[in-house]
Formats: C-alpha cells, sequence, structure tokens
C-alpha cells in the first residue's frame, strides 16, 4: 500500500441550479478533461479510472491516494478531495462547490453550490 497508495472513490456531480456543466470550457479545455488531468497530476503513479462520465457527472475508481500528503500527514479521502474541491474554488475556474463523504473511502464534489 505504501507504493501503490490507499484506493478510494471520488465522484463530481453538478447541481441542477448550476448554469455550467463538465463540458464547460476553460481555455479551450472541457471542464472534464482538466479535472481528469488534475487526478493524474495528484494520484499515485497516475492511477485511477474514470467509470463513467456525462455532461453531469463523474465517476473516478480505482483512485489511488498518497498515504501522507506534502505535510507529511496521514491522508484519507476527504483530505485528497478537499485538494480538488480547492483546486475548482480558484481562479480561472471560480467553481463553487461542496464536498460530502459517503463513508470512509468515497468522497463526492458537487459543483455549483455549497
Amino acid at each position: 500500500m505504501g507504493a501503490n497508495g490507499r484506493e478510494v472513490i471520488i465522484r463530481v456531480k453538478k447541481f441542477d441550479s448550476w448554469d455550467g456543466d463538465l463540458e464547460s470550457e476553460y481555455d479551450g479545455k472541457e471542464l472534464s478533461a482538466i479535472i481528469e488531468s488534475w487526478m493524474t497530476d495528484n494520484t499515485v503513479k497516475g492511477k485511477f479510472n474514470t467509470s463513467d462520465a456525462t455532461t453531469n457527472m463523474m465517476l473516478f475508481e480505482q483512485v489511488r491516494i498518497p498515504l501522507y500528503d506534502a505535510a507529511g500527514k496521514a491522508q484519507d479521502t476527504r483530505g485528497f478531495a478537499k485538494g480538488l474541491q480547492k483546486f475548482l474554488k480558484e481562479p480561472p475556474y471560480s467553481i463553487t462547490n461542496k464536498l460530502m463523504m459517503k463513508g470512509l473511502g468515497q468522497a463526492v464534489i458537487v459543483l455549483g453550490d455549497k
């Protein structure tokens, strides 16, 4: 587990009230591709599967997260998902979002509201 990380599930959805979606473009790239790129950069050895992807939802399974964060503290699913949440809140995306947990190994980020 130290070499391959912990396996978790991350789901990204959107609130119905949000006027954007995962096909919205930022600097010529779709939001879904931007999120996949972030996952590649932040998972252990870039390991994850995009099991399902639509205009309104993405499901990442077999996501390998590091056991420890940059500060050397133990990292759980929530801590890893907070990184993606913060990334999406910052410019140029500035997407309001909400992080919810489903058990120990599954996080859901809902875009467009809090």
